[in-house]
């Protein structure tokens, strides 16, 4: 979830994430489950918004193996690193400029 607080050209939010990290090395430090928080403050210039202090804040992690991987459900929406992520269909339905 995400939680944001504006305050005129200011404004604060705290994202939680978690990061699945996986390596061919059998090392419990490189393969693990974490999560984690962002708090971010922003501030607008020149009417556009953009981060201008991020703290990452780590909540747990927890180590996984080989065997306790599994795949995607199929029914899920993927996502990608292009333009083809749902995101701009987000975006796009309110009217950004993409």
């Amino acid at each position: 979830g995400v939680v944001v607080d504006l305050a005129g050209n200011v404004a604060a939010a705290e994202s939680n994430g978690v990061a699945v990290h996986r390596s061919d090395d059998p090392s419990p430090h490189l393969n693990l489950v974490t999560g984690f928080r962002y708090l971010d403050r922003f501030e607008r210039r020149d009417g556009t918004w953009a981060i201008a202090e991020r703290t990452g804040v780590a909540s747990w992690s927890l180590p996984i193996t080989a065997d306790q991987w599994w795949d995607a459900p199929t029914d899920h929406v993927a996502g990608r690193r292009d333009h083809d992520d749902p995101l701009y269909a987000l975006l796009g339905s309110l009217g950004a400029d993409l």
